[in-house]
């Protein structure tokens, strides 16, 4: 029931786009990290807030980051790093960044993004993430550090893949929903036999 729900106010007058991820509960027994990457309302600038869970209370607190959004907002990890699409040029593509909030470096996953819905994922392996460049379709793009990507179209067409969703398991297993048209689709990737599943 809405009973069993916590609302927390953490901010007004922001939140537009918004991505979280969790880092669970540290073996010591400590409440777990939620960190947010969101734009602000007024301005393209992404903000990066934590939020962290005690027995009485939550504390919250965010800060800018020299880094700004048109679309496409998302973040993994718990050293969080934050995929975005960079205000476009006057052709309507803009260059999908990704962004380490740590080391504060930015690498270039591809210079052709369409203003669609990015997702990013990361495991043991490194980092993963889809998104669609117009006129082209859905591409997978995957790096072991966050800086070389390697890109791959996944499923042709104008607009397909710009709404997607995106998950990695702990052995590798890519698991890829998307919109096509009126259709919903669906891929995977399997490891041990090296397949993609459509």
């Amino acid at each position: 029931s809405s009973d069993n729900w916590t609302r927390v106010n953490l901010e007004t007058g922001v939140g537009w786009l918004t991505a979280t991820t969790s880092c669970g509960d540290p073996p010591n027994g400590e409440a777990g990290k939620v960190y947010v990457a969101y734009r602000s309302r007024d301005t393209q600038q992404i903000h990066l807030g934590k939020l962290e869970a005690r027995s009485t209370k939550h504390d919250w607190s965010s800060a800018p980051l020299s880094a700004s959004a048109s679309t496409g907002l998302a973040i993994t990890g718990c050293r969080p790093y934050i995929s975005y699409f960079a205000p476009s040029d006057k052709t309507g593509h803009g260059k999908i960044l990704f962004y380490d909030s740590v080391a504060k470096k930015l690498s270039t996953i591809d210079e052709d993004g369409y203003l669609s819905r990015i997702s990013l994922a990361s495991n043991k392996s490194g980092f993963h993430a889809v998104y669609n460049v117009e006129n082209k379709g859905l591409f997978y793009a995957a790096s072991p550090d966050g800086i070389d990507w390697k890109t791959q179209l996944m499923a042709p067409g104008k607009y397909t893949g710009s709404y997607n969703s995106l998950a990695v398991d702990d052995d590798g297993n890519i698991f890829i929903a998307y919109a096509d048209g009126t259709a919903l689709k669906y891929m995977e990737y399997n490891v041990s036999s090296g397949k993609t599943v459509k």
